[in-house]
């Protein structure tokens, strides 16, 4: 689950009393496991499963089972016919999830801010600073359909693994400093 490159990119630039500070982070490798997803198709109320209802209805795809009853289908991997239902309850139920394991490198921009420095405002050395900052903007690229930092709990074995799990947050704010 552990990525094999964690690299991280910070850099401020500065004119006069201006400040712009950003910091971008990624992680190469590592996988994440998506069980909400599994559960959500599983239930037949993921986007995914819509879709396969659709395309079913759209190209007239049908499974006709022994007893006569017509179900919308869908092309299995292997190229068989099977009913989208049985289809997505199945590898949805699946205990292992193999069908929901992504690739988890991203990169994304961490932290952003924006700032003002007021030099000697209060007397010599006695500086005001006036900063905005942001912080988990957006990806620079991501595969996985989640957040790949996702977590069901702190410890070491159970990272990277999503189960209804809240997405990151993102957050705003004004930063005040002085200096005497």
């Amino acid at each position: 689950m552990n990525a094999k490159y964690n690299l991280g990119w910070s850099n401020t630039f500065s004119y006069k009393g201006a400040q712009l500070y950003f910091l971008i982070d990624g992680k190469i490798g590592g996988k994440i496991v998506s069980f909400t997803e599994a559960y959500m198709d599983r239930a037949g109320v993921s986007q995914r499963v819509a879709n396969a209802r659709n395309n079913a209805t759209a190209n007239n795809l049908t499974w006709t089972s022994p007893q006569g009853d017509i179900y919308p289908a869908l092309y299995m991997p292997d190229g068989q016919l099977a009913p989208v239902e049985e289809y997505y309850k199945s590898i949805g139920g699946d205990i292992n999830a193999s069908q929901y394991v992504y690739d988890a490198t991203n990169f994304r921009l961490r932290e952003l801010s924006l700032g003002y420095t007021l030099y000697d405002l209060f007397g010599k050395s006695k500086n005001l600073s006036l900063s905005f900052v942001a912080r988990n903007l957006f990806f620079l690229y991501k595969d996985a359909p989640l957040d790949p930092e996702t977590s069901i709990s702190t410890q070491n074995g159970l990272g990277n693994i999503d189960i209804f799990s809240l997405p990151t947050t993102r957050s705003y704010g004004f930063s005040v400093s002085m200096s005497f």
